[in-house]
């Protein structure tokens, strides 16, 4: 559903297929370059990849600094040859079904070469989105029927999506077919079970000065040596085991897992720093490169507008009155870069913070519907860079028709001038055949203009 799921899934391809060159796949979203006026396919893709290369040179995963040669990085290459594996949000799908630049990825030869429909994040398609993208899948389903000589598979994925009991399975099944319009029972749910990490012998509470001396010792090896080394020596530390506990039923404040995991620790702050530290080291401790770490944490700070901070109660003077003014600049200005200096001049760091913890305070009691708010505007963004995408190419479409349309008929007209010459150009225009002709060429003028009207105004639309 979002640009940034597809670049994760586009990064794990890069590592999954860097030892299989025959597989190729690509990404087709909002992001996807074009190649370059009077540059070939080819060119372009090698561009794209020198470029990748230079970008990610310093990049932390070291598997992730080169491109690979069956990434296929250029619109108009994967249309020439669509790649073995496409990753695309359903805003570009629909966008690609319409195109006749991009009719290879589903009809001729191409079409026989479809096996799967994957969507990930099901559990977002629902109520009219739903409903938008179960149409949009069948339209799908139909333009490559025609041309397919084997039968494909969809398959849905979703992280939060029902349980393993029987009876959410058949509401799962009914789902996906609705979804799909393809058959589906509840023995096709696959569904997972979380495992339980097990103690092993000679566990024991590790102290904050060993966490440092662990990052200092693994600080600049490659990641999955680092992986290695912090997987064994951590899998002993009864601490993460306290972690795992604490945060076995619900997403906690930082200081509060802090008091439990650390209570032998004389105050707050220290216990903060070595939570932190263990989180960090617990995060890039993994057995091997394909399995989970031993903590795949995330932390999450939720923000308010500040105008609701400022409308809170909670600021006093002098600070709510430079709040205001910062809000006041921004509008003004129409960027936040004055009004941050403004405010940066003005305070020491820690009031700065200060004021961030306040604005997790603000929002906390909100907070266990953030992520589906969240989750939601990062759609409406993605959705928004498409529309920006398709509205730039239909203004380019539009005006170099108007302009063809335009200079062809002045053209015309001093052809037939010519031709005639005065005289007989004047008695021409009196003929009804020719008023008929001309009306005809204004109202097809009209109609480019009435058409066109949006491309006019900057302002308008989705750019």
């Amino acid at each position: 559903p979002m640009n940034a799921l597809a670049n994760d899934q586009q990064k794990k391809l890069r590592k999954l297929l860097k030892d299989y060159p025959d597989i190729t796949f690509g990404r087709y979203t909002g992001e996807t370059e074009h190649a370059r006026k009077k540059e070939t396919t080819e060119q372009a893709e090698k561009r794209l990849h020198d470029e990748y290369d230079i970008a990610h040179a310093l990049d932390a995963e070291e598997s992730l600094r080169k491109s690979i040669p069956n990434e296929i990085m250029c619109r108009e290459r994967m249309a020439e040859k669509p790649p073995h594996i496409l990753l695309t949000n359903y805003a570009m799908l629909e966008y690609m079904l319409l195109r006749p630049d991009t009719a290879p990825f589903f009809d001729n030869q191409s079409a026989k070469n479809w096996r799967f429909i994957v969507i990930d994040e099901a559990h977002t398609y629902k109520g009219a989105n739903g409903t938008e993208i179960a149409y949009l899948l069948r339209r799908l389903k139909e333009r490559i029927r025609h041309n397919m000589t084997q039968p494909f598979r969809c398959i849905a994925t979703s992280a939060t999506l029902g349980s393993s009991d029987p009876e959410a399975k058949d509401g799962m099944a009914a789902f996906a077919q609705n979804l799909f319009d393809e058959p589906f029972e509840g023995q096709d749910i696959i569904t997972t079970q979380r495992k339980k990490r097990e103690k092993e012998s000679g566990v024991r509470n590790f102290m904050p000065e060993e966490y440092i001396t662990l990052k200092k010792y693994v600080e600049g090896k490659p990641e999955a040596e680092k992986g290695g080394i912090l997987y064994e020596a951590l899998v002993k530390d009864l601490r993460l085991f306290t972690v795992y506990e604490v945060l076995k039923g619900k997403p906690k404040r930082i200081e509060d897992v802090a008091s439990v995991v650390f209570s032998d620790l004389p105050n707050q702050g220290n216990q903060e720093e070595a939570l932190i530290d263990l989180i960090e080291l617990a995060a890039a401790a993994k057995k091997s490169e394909n399995e989970a770490a031993l903590l795949p944490a995330r932390y999450h700070l939720f923000v308010k507008a500040l105008e609701g901070v400022r409308d809170s109660e909670v600021l006093e003077e002098p600070l709510l009155g430079d709040v205001k003014e910062m809000i006041q600049m921004s509008y003004e200005n129409g960027t936040i870069d004055e009004a941050i200096r403004f405010m940066n001049e003005k305070y020491d760091y820690y009031v700065i913070k200060n004021m961030h913890q306040l604005f997790l305070q603000i929002t906390k009691e909100g907070s266990k519907d953030s992520g589906e708010a969240l989750e939601g505007m990062l759609q409406d963004i993605d959705m928004l860079v498409e529309s920006v995408y398709r509205d730039r190419i239909d203004r380019t479409t539009f005006y170099k028709q108007f302009c063809t349309f335009g200079v062809a008929l002045y053209l015309l007209v001093l052809l037939v001038q010519l031709l005639l010459g005065d005289s007989s150009y004047t008695q021409l225009i009196e003929q009804w055949y020719v008023q008929i002709l001309l009306h005809g060429v204004i109202l097809l003028n009209t109609y480019f203009l009435l058409s066109g009207i949006k491309y006019y105004h900057e302002d308008v639309g989705a750019e």
